[in-house]
């Protein structure tokens, strides 16, 4: 237990200092909130038993009564005042620091390195911070919590002093046993023994539910995942054309109805357990009312309190009961949330992906690579993607990749750009293991279209230059070369043209227009390596051969290495690997090596019949 509680405040103080550096205006206005609950019923309660009492005596003249009646009206108006403004800047403060927290999510998903993030562990704890944020584990929902926690013990403390004062007036024996016993420490000790045991109770209560609140979270995280998937390819225009034309409403319809009641069916466990749990606490809290009306009752009924005091301290007691009962629950919804938040906090603490020391700087370095017995596996995978891979190559060189799918041409280009770190052996840079790079100098050097690029829905122009403020003639420039001159003249924004419809009045481009967009891209860059990995999928031959055209006018100087299943644009390469079963099993010129009668034979031969008539 100790254990845990260490646990929850440590919790609670990094939490803390996230949401006072996210806005200190949001934790200084909750606290103020706070302040004025507390003290808004208490100032309430003790005008109204002043005004009572003043009524009950004939003696007390009406000035008095209409003074008690305006300082409580007053003092009202101007808290409710202070808390709604306080309230007011709290809720826009609190929009602003939901904002921040997912800002800070993305950026740290951004900075993790790619590797790590392709972990299911990492993924995991990705998808627990942000949907445990989103539901019981936001950080704004725990800090109404702890302002909760902190309205509970001042109110507590207060209200055990005011009750402590019933306890004050003398009374003696001869006033009778029951009047004695009510008014002595005794029954004060006989009372805050039942009201601890009611506080405890409450706890046990609430402890019960957060674990099965919890393990609904935990058990369906899969499941939330899924919906969030099928919800977001339904909404997604590309994907409509294969949705209606293979008939694919039923199958998804399927997948979203048992989805939909694997979480129900766990949810209804959880619902059961709530409405128990609540009947629980009314009977408990009810006894406990029950017990001390009856005793200011008693009070008042042996004329040991007036009728004011009577309704002061019915309600300073149900005050009592009613925040000791809040403190409980609420102390195990703040355990509660600590979990929940506790992966958003740990999925922060990840550490960022490893980097080196040595500067690079793109326009001065030479590029001469060796991959030195370069083996590697992913996580988790049975075999090796890549074993024993040993080559060397340099600038002004274009490399051309075969194989056939599988055979670790992509994986080798992975590891080329950094994103994968070798499982054995080392891949060299001027001499220099890649790793001791610093990896934003090191990624500079590449300009890349993989096979699975992706545009954003920014302008042409900010997509081509990763920058709102880039140069668009040099974008217009490279969208011509990559042979996108004739669309741009068609549009009415020209580059400046939004792209996708989903972020407002955008275009769609084809398949096609996307991959010549992705080109431009690395054009200009103008990095000494160029990475293409099928950068031509979607292209006609023609088109494709216009584009390997001027990439050899592009890159005369430049170390380009490209992948494709057309051989056809072999021909550009100076040299050609090719990959079998993750092994380099042949390299040279197109002509050497359809000498050899080897797997490029065999590939070419492959695709050359669809050509021959």
């Amino acid at each position: 237990m100790h254990k845990k509680i260490n646990e929850t405040i440590r919790k609670c103080a990094e939490i803390l200092r996230l949401l006072y550096r996210c806005s200190k205006r949001y934790i200084i206005f909750t606290f103020i909130q706070a302040i004025i609950s507390v003290v808004l019923p208490f100032i309430n309660l003790y005008y109204a038993s002043r005004i009572i009492d003043d009524i009950a005596y004939p003696n007390v003249k009406q000035e008095t009564i209409l003074n008690s009646i305006l300082w409580m009206v007053g003092i009202n108006l101007a808290l409710s005042l202070m808390r709604m403004v306080s309230e007011k800047i709290q809720n826009a403060e609190s929009r602003y620091v939901e904002d921040r927290v997912q800002e800070n999510i993305g950026c740290k998903a951004m900075s993790m390195d790619y590797a790590a993030m392709g972990q299911k562990e990492s993924r995991d704890l990705l998808v627990k911070a942000e949907k445990g944020y989103h539901s019981n584990g936001g950080v704004a929902y725990l800090c109404n919590d702890l302002s909760t926690l902190f309205q509970n013990i001042l109110s507590m403390i207060y209200s055990i002093y005011l009750c402590f004062n019933l306890f004050t007036i003398h009374v003696g024996k001869e006033n009778g046993m029951l009047a004695y016993f009510l008014n002595s420490v005794w029954c004060f000790i006989l009372l805050m023994i039942i009201i601890g045991g009611c506080v405890y109770l409450t706890y046990r209560n609430a402890k019960t539910l957060s674990k099965i609140t919890y393990k609904f979270f935990e058990e369906n995280v899969d499941s939330n995942n899924k919906f969030g998937y099928y919800t977001d390819f339904l909404y997604e225009y590309k994907y409509g054309k294969d949705i209606r034309i293979y008939g694919m409403q039923k199958l998804i319809n399927k997948e979203f109805k048992e989805n939909n009641r694997n979480i129900k069916s766990s949810d209804t466990k959880r619902v059961k357990a709530s409405v128990k749990n609540s009947v629980h606490n009314r009977l408990i809290n009810g006894a406990v009312e029950m017990i001390t009306y009856l005793y200011v009752g008693l009070k008042a009924v042996m004329k040991l309190i007036t009728v004011g005091q009577l309704t002061f301290y019915v309600g300073v007691f149900k005050k009592l009961v009613d925040s000791v009962n809040s403190f409980a629950k609420t102390i195990v919804w703040v355990q509660l949330r600590c979990r929940y938040i506790g992966n958003y906090v740990e999925f922060l603490k990840l550490p960022a992906r490893e980097d080196g020391s040595i500067s690079l700087n793109p326009k001065e370095e030479k590029l001469d690579f060796e991959f030195k017995n370069v083996s590697f596996r992913y996580p988790g995978a049975n075999h090796k993607a890549l074993s024993n891979v040993s080559i060397k190559f340099g600038a002004g060189e274009k490399i051309a990749i075969v194989g056939r799918n599988g055979s670790g041409k992509s994986t080798f280009v992975k590891l080329l750009c950094r994103f994968y770190e070798p499982t054995e052996g080392e891949i060299r840079l001027n001499g220099i293991n890649i790793k001791d790079y610093k990896k934003e100098d090191y990624w500079r050097l590449i300009s890349a279209v993989f096979q699975d690029f992706k545009l954003f829905s920014f302008t042409m122009a900010e997509n081509i230059t990763i920058s709102d403020d880039g140069d668009h003639a040099r974008a217009f420039e490279c969208l011509k070369r990559a042979g996108l001159s004739e669309l741009i003249g068609k549009l009415e924004h020209g580059i400046d043209t939004l792209l996708f419809h989903g972020m407002g009045s955008g275009i769609e481009l084809s398949g096609g227009e996307s991959q010549k967009t992705a080109i431009a891209r690395a054009i200009y860059k103008n990095a000494p390596l160029m990475v293409l990995d099928e950068p031509t999928s979607a292209l006609d031959p023609i088109a494709e051969y216009d584009i390997y055209k001027k990439f050899t006018e592009l890159s005369k100087d430049k170390l380009t290495i490209f992948i494709s299943h057309r051989l056809s644009s072999c021909l550009f390469g100076d040299k050609i690997l090719v990959f079998e079963n993750g092994e380099i099993v042949e390299s040279g010129k197109h002509e050497t090596l359809l000498s050899r009668g080897g797997v490029y034979y065999d590939l070419w031969q492959a695709q050359a019949q669809y050509y021959i008539s």
